[in-house]
């Protein structure tokens, strides 16, 4: 199924985050997304959210510098986040009701085109 990146939340949007830099992993039957990493004959997940966790997040916000300007959108209260790719050449806008998903909507439409496919 398609979905647009724009409205992707929790973990859909996790999951098309962990898409756009290539980590693998799955949805567990509760509906969570969860990241594989294979190290040798060693292989172990973890919760993936860097749309809903600083301690992902915070390391994607600083990366591509993003900017946050608060706006109003639809009649709510959004922070808009413009995150700057290849040297500030490019930028990407995303929106949502926080600073991490604003941030990680930016980051998937750059590199996912505005929609992925789960």
């Amino acid at each position: 199924m398609i979905y647009r990146t724009d409205f992707l939340d929790g973990p859909m949007l996790d999951a098309a985050v962990a898409k756009a830099y290539n980590i693998q992993g799955h949805f567990d039957p509760s509906g969570e997304f969860y990241a594989e990493r294979i190290s040798g004959d060693l292989q172990s997940r973890y919760g993936y959210h860097p749309s809903r966790k600083w301690h992902y997040g915070s390391k994607i916000i600083e990366k591509y510098q993003v900017l946050f300007t608060m706006i109003h959108w639809n009649g709510e209260r959004m922070y808009e986040a413009t995150a700057f790719f290849k040297n500030g050449k490019a930028f990407s806008i995303g929106r949502g009701k926080t600073h991490l998903i604003a941030t990680m909507r930016a980051i998937c439409n750059f590199k996912l085109g505005g929609e992925v496919e789960f």
